[in-house]
Parts: C-alpha cells; structure tokens; sequence
C-alpha cells in the first residue's frame, strides 16, 4: 500500500484485515492516511493480514494509527499484539477494547453500575427467542461485531422472522436479543 515521504515519525495506519467490515476499514484507512500526509509524517498503509507482525517489525513505525474496525481490530486482539510489539497506537487498551466489543459483557457492567441498558436475553438457540415485552419490536445482533452487522429489528417472532434469525444464529453462533427502544441511536 501506499508510502509518503514526510519528515515526521513513522506512522503505520493499520486498516482492511478480514472482518466484515474491511471495506469500511480501507475506507478509513486512506483517508487517515491521507490526513497524515498532510500534517507531514512519514505515513505507512498496511492491509493487517496474517504477516502483519512480520511487517510491523520491518517497518519499525514510531506508532500505529488503528483504522481497523470490527472484530480483531476493535476486540482488543490487534492491541494487545501492539502491546507485544512495545509499539505505540491509536485506541484504547487491550481489556476496555475487549469489554466494549463484547455487548454482553458490556451490558453486565451497566447494569452493575446503575445504567440504562435495553433488556436483552442470549440466543443460542432458536428455542432461546421471546417476545422481550408484551409482543412489541425487538432487537436481534451478534454479540461480538462492530458497527451494524448483522443487527435487524423484528416487529414478532413470525415463521419468516425465525427462519431469517436461524441464518444469524448459524452465521454468528451467539446472539443477543434486546427490546427495541425507538429513538436515534
């Protein structure tokens, strides 16, 4: 990927990887990148696929900008690999990484701290699905993705409904289901 020849510290922006959500990734790794160039550091695109320690340690970056996005690049795991590396980057640490990609665990922590938090139950299996309250809207997402995958809102649990929630279970293996609250997120 790309390189700049600015006089500042090595920077190397980390995007693309192999979530699902590479392509938003890519998307902000170049435009990071680019606004690094403009500052004049000396900027390093790197696509993180399985050699990104091999190309990290060749690069020898002054610090890694993390534009990668979803699991691996959000769940903690690509920085405690930086930690490893003793290289310096853009995110929060190892565990609030983890517990902020992790909605349930998340959600434990809310509720212990006395925060609103919609009600919410797991799915592991089909059999596992309610109507949270009273038969009105519910949420259905994987429990550990970024963004906006795989995340719908069902009005009940009609026959067309469970069969497009099994693909999400067989597709995500653990789900969380949540009351719909309306409102902007």
């Amino acid at each position: 990927m790309g390189i700049s020849s600015g006089k500042g510290p090595r920077v190397a922006v980390l995007m693309g990887g192999q979530s699902l959500e590479r392509e938003v990734s890519l998307v902000s790794g170049q435009a990071c990148s680019a606004a690094l160039r403009g500052k004049d550091f000396q900027v390093f695109e790197l696509d993180a696929g399985r050699d990104v320690i091999q190309r990290l340690s060749e690069l020898r970056p002054d610090v890694v900008f993390n534009a990668l996005h979803g699991r691996w690049g959000e769940d903690g795991s690509i920085q405690g690999l930086l930690e490893w590396l003793r290289i310096p980057y853009t995110h929060s640490g190892p565990n609030a990484s983890k517990i902020a990609m992790d909605k349930v665990l998340s959600k434990k922590i809310f509720i212990k701290n006395g925060i609103l938090t919609p009600k919410y139950k797991i799915i592991k299996k089909i059999k596992d699905l309610e109507n949270i309250i009273s038969k009105k809207k519910f949420v259905i997402k994987p429990i550990n993705e970024g963004s906006s995958v795989g995340v719908k809102i069902y009005n009940n649990l009609n026959s067309k409904n469970l069969v497009q929630i099994n693909i999400l279970l067989k597709k995500f293996k653990i789900l969380i289901q949540e009351e719909f609250i309306d409102g902007k997120e």
